[in-house]
């Protein structure tokens, strides 16, 4: 028997869903400091998806349903309606270009609330990464660990400052994990070391030689996978936006924290299986696609690469702005990450200011990463 039309079962207004949603989170305490969950349940953007039931006979029912929250390993959700637990399910979800994904699982949970409104638990067959399919927004930090038991952290962290304190607080803040640490004085050791594959790197926004946002860069040109964390004394959004475009998975401010940092070295040594699609931020991924094709995309990128270079001497902010929205396309459609990060950033710049001088840092990063690009074979 085939999927029908989806039901929607849930008969309640936008604004009582989210006061019930709203509630819900109130009483579980999500996100509290006494959590005793491994992953952080992020609060659910979409106030509708699909799932695809499957019940004892093998016959297939799509219902729409109101996600409540969404973790690594599963989803909570409303319907109108009892589901029995144990049942297989495929929940749709949408990630952030827009496509739709079916993620596999099976409903562990069914608790009646009102009326006929239910509560569902799915764990997924396979952890997710919450930041496919969310947009986030401000200045929080997107980690999905929620609570770490600092033992299960092992491997080889490089940490790159010439502040021997600095070195020695963040061995200290670790101290109860099985780490083990090495340390770079100058940007041009810690390349060098980068090299030695060290399963995580912090790297200091100040170095004697060159700023954290230049190594980032100089390294993945290189191809460096490495997982790496930029450090700064000064909390600079504007920067740290900058250094995640540029290849850092994220960027710290000092005074560090040790239950933050342990959250962020968690997310790189713990949850490599959701990392993957981060791994280099300078290649094509995009499956399905093949290579001559992402060749001519690679190509047709390096041009426009220089076109944009150009154009944002001669001052034409329309030009800029519809060379960024071209690359901004085709960086989603082949999956070079960086470039669709970059393009993006100098976009919403763009649309804030009156002359193309303005957004002169935010372009030439773009340029850089069109330099950058390259395909499977590069």
């Amino acid at each position: 028997m085939g999927t029908e039309q989806p039901v929607q079962t849930l008969r309640l207004g936008n604004a009582e869903l989210e006061d019930l949603i709203a509630q819900l989170e109130r009483d579980s305490g999500m996100n509290s400091r006494g959590s005793r969950r491994e992953s952080r349940r992020w609060r659910a953007q979409a106030q509708k998806t699909v799932v695809i039931v499957q019940d004892e006979s093998g016959a297939r029912r799509s219902l729409v349903m109101a996600p409540r929250n969404l973790s690594t390993g599963g989803i909570g959700l409303l319907n109108g309606g009892f589901l029995h637990p144990g049942g297989s399910c495929v929940v749709v979800l949408r990630d952030v270009r827009g496509k739709a994904v079916q993620v596999a699982g099976k409903i562990v949970r069914c608790t009646h609330l009102r009326g006929t409104v239910h509560d569902i638990g799915v764990r997924f067959d396979r952890p997710v990464n919450p930041r496919d399919f969310f947009i986030f927004a401000g200045n929080e930090y997107l980690f999905n660990a929620e609570r770490v038991d600092p033992l299960r952290l092992t491997g080889r962290v490089l940490v790159i400052d010439d502040s021997r304190s600095d070195q020695r607080l963040i061995a200290h803040l670790l101290r109860e994990t099985a780490l083990e640490f090495e340390y770079a004085m100058t940007g041009e050791e810690g390349l060098r070391m980068l090299d030695e594959h060290p399963s995580l790197a912090l790297v200091d926004y100040v170095l004697p030689d060159m700023d954290g946002i230049s190594l980032l860069t100089e390294a993945r040109s290189r191809g460096c996978v490495v997982p790496m964390i930029l450090v700064s004394g000064q909390a600079d959004h504007e920067v740290r936006y900058a250094a995640i475009a540029a290849g850092a998975k994220e960027m710290l401010f000092k005074p560090l924290d040790e239950s933050l940092l342990m959250r962020a070295a968690a997310e790189y040594l713990l949850l490599r299986d959701i990392q993957a699609r981060d791994e280099d931020p300078f290649r094509a991924t995009a499956k399905g696609i093949g290579a001559e094709a992402i060749e001519a995309c690679i190509e047709e990128i390096h041009e426009l690469g220089v076109k944009l270079g150009g154009l944002l001497e001669s001052g034409s902010l329309e030009q800029v702005a519809g060379a960024l929205t071209h690359l901004h396309g085709m960086a989603a459609d082949y999956g070079i990450k960086a470039l669709h990060l970059r393009s993006g950033i100098a976009l919403q710049k763009i649309a804030k200011i009156e002359s193309a001088e303005e957004a002169s840092f935010d372009v030439g990063r773009v340029v850089e990463a069109c330099r950058m690009a390259r395909g499977p074979m590069g």
